[in-house]
């Protein structure tokens, strides 16, 4: 029954997820065409990724950990090897994440006149 429930969460999330990558695409280049919004800095950018790769990271972590921090709890609850190997792997996206966030807040300039995220005056 487990099964089932991963099979339709792949056949419903997978696509709602790109509907909504789809939805940021045309709201940026509708703001791109309307007002001339250039690129955000890589301060912006690095800082957003450090974020989601560190919710990714911790998610990981928690679906390897929770099962033996509830079994010292006296809950019945194991941790089988799909749920590591997603952990595994949630974990190591997350960790990647973090990097490619570090290495771009590291690149982005100091000053803030270089900044990138203004307006076109029309």
């Amino acid at each position: 029954m487990s099964d089932a429930a991963v099979y339709v969460a792949l056949v419903m999330g997978l696509p709602l997820l790109g509907f909504i990558y789809y939805l940021e695409h045309k709201k940026r280049m509708y703001l791109l065409e309307r007002y001339g919004l250039r690129e955000e800095p890589n301060e912006i950018v690095g800082e957003k990724k450090l974020i989601k790769g560190l919710f990714l990271s911790l998610s990981g972590l928690s679906l390897t950990f929770v099962p033996n921090i509830a079994s010292i709890m006296n809950i019945e609850a194991t941790l089988t090897l799909e749920m590591l190997l997603i952990g595994a792997i949630v974990t190591c996206a997350g960790l990647a994440i973090l990097i490619s966030g570090s290495i771009l807040r590291e690149k982005s300039p100091s000053s803030p006149s270089q900044s990138s995220f203004e307006l076109d005056e029309n």
